[in-house]
Order: C-alpha cells, then structure tokens, then sequence
C-alpha cells in the first residue's frame, strides 16, 4: 500500500517542445551542443555540428516522412480513404513547401523601392481647380433639433446595435 501511495504522488514529468516535437532526442543533443559551442565561442566545435545538426535534421525530416506514408498505407489497407488523406495533408502542411526567406538585399531593394513610391514629387501637370468656396462648419454638439430631425430619420422595427437600443425608444 506504501509503494502504491508513492507512485500516486509522484507527478507525471511534464511533456516538453522537446517530446512531442519531430526532431529526434539525438538530433536535440547535437543542437544543445552547438548552442553550447556558440556560447562558449569555439569555432573549432561550431561548424562541424552545425553541418552534423542540418544532415540530422535532414534524417528526421525523411523519419517524419516515412512515417505519414506508413500510417498512411496502414489506413489505405484498412480501407479507410479519409484517415489515409488525413494523415498525408497533416504531414504535407508541416513539411510542406514554405515560402523562401528574402534576403538583406532583397529587403534594402524593397525598402528604397516603397520609399521613392511614397516620397512628395512635383506634379507635370497644373494643379486640379477647386469650384468651392470654403464655408465654416459648426464642429460643436449637436442641438435637441438635430438629434430630433435625426431621430425622425430612422427606420423603426430595425435589430438593436450594440447599444441594444432600438429606433422605437
């Protein structure tokens, strides 16, 4: 009964990013060993695990793949279309093609393209007439008969707003 009570209050571990993530245990060993040959500024350690890192990244990725057609074939041999369908679309949007980062480069050029697009230029032409003559307008509230004339222009027996008052009240 005491060992029963021990292995009740023991708490489950908590799942990390880690455990439920596709990348492999091993391939998360060798990124916190490059994080830690960066911390620690050692070149020498740094590029042969950064291409170590990218051909594990590239296993489990072909791990992951192989895995969604195995799945896939299992519920194609039960007869099951869908769950096959299912299993591919989960694993092509995870995988599938991502839009390719653009460069520094490509940003400057962009950022002078937007910047000459939206900066003040003289006209070639003379400037639009203007027919009217500017009048004051009255900014401040309005008075009980504008509300009243406004009030009278609403349609009744329409749904509340917001406010949930309706043009009736």
């Amino acid at each position: 009964m005491l060992q029963d009570l021990k292995e009740a209050a023991t708490l489950p571990e908590k799942e990390t990013g880690r455990n439920n993530s596709w990348i492999s245990q091993e391939t998360w060993r060798l990124i916190d060993r490059k994080a830690s040959a960066r911390r620690s500024a050692n070149r020498e350690q740094l590029m042969p695990l950064k291409v170590l890192v990218r051909r594990a990244l590239k296993r489990d990725r072909i791990a992951g793949a192989n895995a969604a057609a195995v799945e896939a074939q299992a519920h194609l041999e039960a007869g099951d279309i869908w769950k096959a369908f299912g299993s591919i679309k989960g694993w092509y949007r995870e995988a599938g093609p991502q839009p390719i980062k653009p460069s520094r480069k490509d940003i400057e050029v962009t950022q002078l393209e937007q910047a000459a697009l939206h900066a003040p230029r003289e006209t070639p032409h003379d400037p639009i007439p203007v027919h009217i003559e500017p009048f004051a307008v009255d900014d401040g509230p309005p008075t009980e008969e504008e509300v009243a004339e406004a009030v009278r222009k609403l349609k009744n027996r329409k749904a509340a707003g917001v406010t949930g008052i309706k043009a009736e009240h």
